[in-house]
């Protein structure tokens, strides 16, 4: 049930977690929109970790992790909104990784995608798809290209409605 993960219980008060839980409803949504099916939360052992959400789409099991840019969090004052949004995607995409590489193995997924839910209002109505292209491109280049390895594919979706997706070569065949 929704109840048993802990973004889906409201009872604590935590704000976060009410954000948390909208989050990957939105994702939810903009995926069945893609044409996604079997969209399905993953439940990983307990105290394990583990990614959000898993679907199928052109043959592929696909798995999901979903972070929230909540409201509560902000981006350094003084900086450019793409330099926020960056700042505070890399501080997430290690952990995102780990939590998809886990998932993938106990669920033989062919792909791994992290999910950026951007709920930062500036952000989402100022920065255009080029704006999440060049995100994804200085991410890549990280590490000696490896902080993205592992990761077929980046999906940014907006408090604004914006969905901006960015594949790996192994990934194209799900997109359509």
């Amino acid at each position: 049930s929704l109840r048993a993960k802990p973004e889906f219980n409201f009872d604590s008060g935590d704000s976060s977690t009410l954000e948390a839980g909208i989050a990957t409803l939105r994702v939810v949504n903009a995926l069945q929109l893609m044409g996604h099916k079997q969209i399905s939360l993953i439940n990983p052992p307990k105290n394990a970790g583990g990614a959000d959400l898993a679907s199928e789409k052109a043959g592929k099991k696909i798995c999901f992790e979903v972070k929230a840019l909540t409201k509560q969090s902000t981006g350094g004052s003084g900086k450019f909104f793409d330099q926020q949004l960056y700042d505070k995607v890399f501080d997430l995409i290690g952990k995102a990784k780990k939590q998809l590489m886990l998932s993938a193995a106990a669920l033989k997924c062919d792909l791994q995608i992290v999910v950026f839910v951007v709920n930062w209002f500036s952000q989402s109505i100022y920065l255009v798809g080029s704006d999440y292209f060049d995100l994804v491109k200085r991410l890549a280049a990280e590490q000696d290209h490896s902080l993205l390895s592992g990761i077929n594919g980046v999906l940014f979706v907006t408090s604004a409605g914006g969905q901006f997706l960015f594949l790996d070569e192994a990934a194209k065949a799900i997109d359509s």
